[in-house]
């Protein structure tokens, strides 16, 4: 059976996040303390963190607001909304460390 949704906790660079579903796959949570939001439906995937408490990360579609990553999905599913959870997390994990190096955090283990 397919894991449906997954708690995704790193202290390393202060991640909290829910991730699942199917079609679209869905992420909700935090990173250093500021809300994020990642979705994968169609052909592609986007990971967004608000820049302030203003900022609904889930309506970005841009780096204005925050910091914004989009990729089209080169997986082994259909589209990215059949995206495993264990794939999803692998790249909010990614761009949570790219958002953090951005920010000049400590991303190294």
């Amino acid at each position: 059976m397919r894991e449906q949704t997954r708690h995704v906790i790193d202290q390393h660079i202060a991640l909290d996040v829910h991730v699942g579903g199917f079609c679209p796959v869905m992420g909700q949570g935090t990173v250093d303390g500021r809300r994020l939001y990642f979705a994968a439906q169609n052909e592609t995937w986007h990971f967004a963190v608000a820049g302030s408490p203003e900022v609904d990360p889930a309506g970005m579609t841009s780096r204005e607001g925050g910091f914004y990553s989009e990729e089209v999905y080169e997986g082994k599913a259909r589209s990215a909304g059949w995206m495993t959870v264990g794939e999803a997390e692998s790249l909010i994990r990614r761009c949570a460390e790219g958002y953090a190096a951005e920010q000049g955090l400590p991303t190294t283990r």
